[in-house]
């Protein structure tokens, strides 16, 4: 359930990902994002990378813009939408960002 959760959140911040479509087609610039919400959707704190170091710290400029884009989408489409009877489970998600999606 915390894995369709979890693409449920993700499904929602693509809609507010700003595209890295000027990093080259073969990179892959997915990121984990640690999300933690309020009952109503809300953040419930700052979103953080799981792997911050990974991704902030690479000598990959892409990655790391990709890093800074994912973070941004999460804020800017916050309140999600969630099924309140499992806030339990999805107070606290691990979501996969793709800022290369629709290319």
């Amino acid at each position: 359930m915390t894995a369709t959760l979890s693409d449920m959140m993700s499904s929602q911040i693509a809609r507010c990902v700003r595209s890295s479509a000027d990093a080259p087609s073969d990179m892959e610039l997915g990121v984990q994002v640690s999300v933690r919400l309020n009952r109503d959707g809300t953040l419930s704190d700052a979103p953080r990378l799981t792997n911050e170091a990974r991704v902030l710290g690479s000598p990959n400029p892409y990655l790391r813009v990709a890093g800074q884009r994912a973070l941004r989408a999460v804020i800017d489409c916050a309140p999600y939408r969630m099924p309140a009877e499992n806030y339990q489970q999805w107070r606290l998600l691990e979501v996969n960002v793709d800022t290369q999606a629709g290319r």
